[in-house]
């Protein structure tokens, strides 16, 4: 049950406001024939909900957009998904092409018979402000941030060219590689080694190494040293690892301390923080 909880809570973490980051569809599949668009079934049948949105991507406020070419088999299921071009590269590309393998169309009928329909192409794009995408349990938040102050820029070019260098080999699909970037990285400030450990909480979350990330988003949120945006991410992001790991009291604390700073109030969170509190006593 928690693997499944926690690919769902993870979506939610994005930079500041607590949005949904989502993944939606461009308004055409078209095949590369014209002469198909006609017979083609524009929507699928089956759609599961967005694609799984990259926490350090949502993290960095990064959107993008990818083009899939794909075949609709006979039962109409999707197969042979391929890449045609992807903004920001690499980003969203797996996320995209695990979305699509999901989905499921309706036949396409030719003289009495469902036939194989190749490559159809579609574009999939990656949000963190589309309302569409946000559930019924949602909320319209009233959080404003305050911009970073003096103390919260960093300001090192050789530190930022190290935290740009980690967050590009994540960028480029190397985890690890990026983690253990980013461990080394040397900070001179508390803000800096806050910033570097919200980053480490962010990449070993979406490695699944939930407690390494706990414990780097608890350092980061320990004192309020990050920028309002940042601190609130890091707050949510950490009260649902909290959470999903039946971690229930950290879990409460957390997501009260995520309320008490953006004054905000989320039905979804409400409702973890009561699903905690129950636990808790049995």
């Amino acid at each position: 049950m928690k693997r499944q909880i926690i690919t769902l809570s993870l979506i939610l973490i994005t930079c500041g406001c607590t949005i949904a980051g989502s993944q939606s569809t461009s308004e055409a599949i078209a095949p590369h024939k014209e002469t198909d668009i006609e017979n083609l079934s524009k929507r699928p049948l089956v759609k599961p909900s967005p694609a799984k949105y990259p926490i350090a991507a949502a993290n960095e406020g990064i959107e993008g957009w990818v083009q899939l070419n794909f075949d609709i088999n006979a039962q109409g299921n999707t197969e042979n998904i391929s890449v045609l071009k992807s903004n920001p590269e690499g980003v969203f590309d797996q996320a995209a092409i695990e979305s699509l393998s999901k989905w499921e169309y309706r036949p396409k009928i030719v003289n009495g018979e469902a036939i194989h329909q190749h490559e159809m192409t579609i574009q999939l794009d990656f949000t963190l402000s589309d309302k569409n995408a946000v559930n019924s349990d949602s909320f319209t938040s009233n959080f404003t941030p305050r911009p970073p102050n003096k103390n919260q820029i960093i300001t090192d070019q050789y530190l930022w060219k190290s935290i740009s260098h980690s967050f590009q080999l994540y960028l480029d699909g190397k985890l690890d590689q990026a983690i253990s970037t980013a461990k080394v990285i040397k900070t001179s400030t508390p803000f800096e080694q806050a910033y570097v450990n919200r980053l480490i909480g962010s990449f070993t979350a979406e490695k699944r190494d939930f407690d390494t990330a706990i414990n780097y988003l608890t350092a980061a949120t320990e004192n309020q040293l990050l920028s309002d945006q940042d601190h609130a991410a890091a707050l949510r992001l950490l009260a649902d690892l909290n959470y999903q790991q039946s971690f229930y009291q950290a879990a409460i604390d957390t997501y009260k301390r995520w309320i008490r700073f953006t004054g905000d109030t989320d039905p979804q969170m409400i409702k973890r923080i009561a699903n905690a509190e129950f636990n808790l006593k049995i």
